[in-house]
C-alpha cells in the first residue's frame, strides 16, 4: 500500500468499501444492485459487445447482428455481472454463499499423499476465484495460483486483498523467477493452479485447438506436469442460481511420453468442452485472437 499513488490508494479504497457494502447488503437490496448492475453493463458496454459478437462469430458463426447474437450477448453480460459482484459478496460475508460439489472435491484430493504435487487447471468461465478458495479449503496443502497483475495498481491491491481472504497465494507472472517460483511450489507438495484460457506472454507459446479454432495457450501447465509427472484436475466453480455455485472437477490423466504441446492441447481440450456446456458463463468480452 506505501508504494501506491493516492490516485491508486483512492480507487484501493473505493473498491473495498464498495465490496464490503455489497457484503452486507439485505438479500433483497443485494438483488436489487445485481440487477441494476446488469442492465446498466448490457446498455452501456458497446465495446464489450462488439467483442462478444466478433468472439461469437468466429466460434458458433452466428451473424454479429442476429437476435441470438444479441440475446447470447446480454446472458453473457448478465452473467460476469452476476458472478463478478456475488464472488465479491462471498468474499467478505461467505456464509452469503453455497458451493456444492466440495466433497467431491476433497475426495479427489484425498486419493494423494499430502506431499504430492498437484497441477490445476481452470478458465474465465463462472467464478475462476471462488475455484481458487475451492482448492485451497478442499486439501490440507496450500494453493498457489498464477495471475497477471491488472494495469492499475490499485485495483492489483485490491486483487490481492480479495486473494487472501479466499486463501489464495499469488505468483504475479512476468517476473524473470517465475519458472523457479512454480518449481518451488510443486516441490513443497502443494497444489499450483493456471487459468489456462488468458493469452500467454511468451511468443512461441504453442498454438493448439480452442473452441476450434487455432489458439495461442500458456504451456506452463503441461510443462510443469510432466517434469513432476504429477496428478492434474480440470476444476470450475460455475453458477446454478442466486448465490448457489457448483464445483465441477475432473482429473486428467496424460501419458507421460506427451510432450508440452500435446499435453497443453488436451487441456485445452477439457476446457473446451466446459465451456461449451456452460456458453454464457464463459468471458467472450476477452481479444483471445487476432481478428479482435
Amino acid at each position: 500500500m506505501k508504494d501506491l499513488s493516492p490516485k491508486d490508494k483512492t480507487l484501493y479504497f473505493v473498491i473495498l468499501s464498495f465490496s464490503r457494502f455489497l457484503a452486507h447488503l439485505p438479500e433483497p437490496f443485494f438483488k436489487v444492485v445485481c440487477l441494476v448492475a446488469s442492465f446498466l453493463v448490457r446498455t452501456l458496454a458497446r465495446k464489450d459487445r462488439r467483442i462478444i459478437s466478433q468472439n461469437v462469430f468466429r466460434v458458433f458463426g452466428l451473424a454479429k447482428q442476429s437476435r441470438s447474437c444479441r440475446t447470447f450477448a446480454d446472458q453473457c453480460l448478465s452473467s460476469t455481472v452476476y458472478c463478478s459482484l456475488e464472488t465479491l459478496r462471498a468474499v467478505f460475508n461467505p456464509r452469503a454463499v453455497k458451493i456444492l460439489g466440495m466433497e467431491n472435491l476433497s475426495k479427489e484430493l484425498s486419493r494423494f499423499s499430502s506431499s504430492q504435487e498437484v497441477v490445476c487447471i481452470t478458465s474465465h468461465l463462472g467464478s475462476w476465484e471462488l475455484a481458487g478458495h475451492v482448492l485451497a479449503k478442499a486439501s490440507s496443502r496450500k494453493f498457489y495460483g498464477l495471475a497477471k497483475p491488472s494495469k492499475s495498481p490499485g485495483f492489483s491491491e485490491f486483487l490481492n486483498n480479495v486473494r487472501i481472504r479466499l486463501d489464495i497465494k499469488v505468483l504475479w507472472t512476468g517476473r524473470s523467477s517465475i519458472v523457479k517460483d512454480m518449481m518451488a511450489v510443486l516441490k513443497g507438495g502443494n497444489i499450483l493452479g493456471f487459468v489456462m484460457d488468458q493469452k500467454p506472454l511468451v511468443a512461441n507459446s504453442p498454438k493448439v485447438d480452442f473452441l476450434g479454432i487455432e489458439t495461442p495457450m500458456v504451456s506452463g501447465p503441461a510443462t510443469m506436469a510432466l517434469h513432476f509427472k504429477c496428478p492434474v484436475f480440470a476444476v470450475h466453480v460455475v453458477r446454478e442460481g442466486a448465490m448457489v455455485y457448483r464445483v465441477l472437477v475432473k482429473e486428467i490423466v496424460y501419458p507421460p511420453t506427451q510432450t508440452a504441446e500435446e499435453l497443453t492441447a488436451t487441456f485445452a481440450s477439457e476446457i473446451t468442452s466446459v465451456i461449451r456446456a456452460y456458453p454464457e458463463q464463459w468471458c467472450w468480452n476477452y481479444r483471445r485472437w487476432k481478428s479482435n
